[in-house]
């Protein structure tokens, strides 16, 4: 998600997959986005997997090495919340949506001249 696109996307979910399955992508022209990032990219999408980097070479890439070392911070933290705390609190507010969303649809099918029992008002 460095450029906030999908790189794969097309115009429907046959090309996009087509894209992938080819190995066709396109990193967006004049991000702001360095180029050792757009490397990094490149080298972990390749489409043969033998090309592409391991685990352990991703980890020595010079642009997380250089970034880890710019920000001690651990990634996808925040310091005031731990990962796990975000992650919980994401969860909460999606089962509320999903409740609130099911209660609305409830109401909105039952007729509105109808009182709780099922007798016209």
């Amino acid at each position: 998600m460095l450029f906030g696109f999908n790189p794969f996307a097309r115009v429907n979910h046959q090309e996009t997959h087509n894209a992938i399955v080819k190995g066709k992508y396109v990193l967006p022209a004049g991000c702001t986005v360095s180029n050792k990032a757009k490397e990094f990219v490149r080298e972990l999408l390749r489409q043969n997997p033998a090309e592409r980097l391991t685990a352990e070479q991703a980890l020595a890439h010079p642009w997380i090495v250089d970034e880890m070392a710019a920000d001690d911070t651990p990634l996808l933290s925040n310091e005031k919340k731990p990962v796990k705390s975000i992650l919980s609190e994401f969860n909460a507010q999606r089962m509320m949506t999903k409740f609130v969303k099911g209660a609305h649809r409830r109401l909105s099918i039952s007729s509105p001249s109808q009182s709780p029992n099922g007798r016209s008002l």
